[in-house]
């Protein structure tokens, strides 16, 4: 390996190093990772709602996350969870649902419209994957009960009930 090459790589370890000291900074202040590209997964008039912004997204994760998977742009082969987290500001753990990405790599959050690296959204909020969903399992659960979720029997932790 010539010099230039060793150099290069020392460069790269260096990056990775710096890019964890980073990630774990984020982690422990519960601060909001940095988001790999924003996008609404066709979801602006999910329900024939607007949701373009913020406050007209808020309290509709599992509207607007079980429509991007059904119905919006949400790439094939995407999973619809159902869970909870603690999420950001929040005083305590919430029901929230959120679309896996990428073989499950990438978490699509529908109320920010972002995507995060699954391991830092998981970091971040504290996630819990409570169900998973395909396509197929979003649709019937749509058509059997005419809403988009929760559908199932939310899972409460042991500390959060102290």
């Amino acid at each position: 390996m010539s010099k230039q090459d060793k150099r290069i790589a020392r460069g790269k370890e260096a990056d990775s190093i710096i890019e964890e000291i980073v990630r774990d900074a984020f982690a422990r202040l519960r601060l909001e990772p940095p988001a790999i590209r924003g996008t609404l997964l066709g979801t602006e008039y999910a329900s024939d709602e607007p949701s373009k912004t913020y406050d007209q997204r808020l309290a509709r994760c599992f509207e607007l996350a079980t429509y991007a998977v059904a119905f919006g742009a949400a790439p094939a082969g995407s999973t619809l969870v159902h869970g909870s987290w603690h999420g950001p500001g929040a005083p305590e753990r919430i029901p929230h649902a959120w679309v896996l990405l990428g073989k499950g790599r990438f978490v699509w959050e529908p109320i920010r419209g972002r995507v995060y690296r699954r391991v830092e959204f998981d970091r971040w909020t504290d996630a819990d994957y409570e169900t998973e969903y395909s396509l197929g399992e979003v649709r019937r659960h749509i058509a059997a009960s005419g809403h988009y979720g929760p559908w199932h029997r939310p899972v409460v932790r042991l500390e959060d009930r102290a």
